[in-house]
């Protein structure tokens, strides 16, 4: 019979392989992000959220280009819980729906204006 628990259980070195940076750097990150509830237990080990949130985490750094500062905002900032979907929850903030709320108004009333000159 196959123990569950180790299935949701990810390590430190596996974080560290998927997103391409090195132990050191993870633990830098389990340091400097503990208090947004990026954490491992005393074995090094993370659950399916705290995986998540260092892919996030990595995300932000390496792609996006935000700060570490910028991070820990980013994450303080969202309103839902960012790791239920596979954007990692982008969209369902709030500020991001009212915007393209706004530009699909625009979009429309552009095409509505060309539509009546081409007339």
């Amino acid at each position: 019979m196959t123990d569950n628990s180790e299935l949701d259980r990810y390590s430190i070195p596996m974080l560290a392989a998927e997103v391409g940076v090195s132990e050191g750097v993870v633990g830098f990150w389990l340091d400097e992000f503990s208090d947004i509830g990026f954490t491992a237990d005393p074995e090094g080990y993370m659950d399916d959220k705290g995986y998540a949130l260092g892919k996030l985490i990595y995300r932000l750094i390496y792609q996006e280009f935000f700060t570490l500062r910028g991070v820990k905002r980013r994450l303080r900032d969202f309103e839902s819980n960012f790791l239920d979907t596979p954007q990692d929850g982008d969209i369902n903030d709030s500020r991001i729906r009212g915007n393209l709320e706004f530009l699909r108004y625009e979009v429309n009333e552009l095409l509505e204006l060309i539509s009546s000159i081409k007339k």
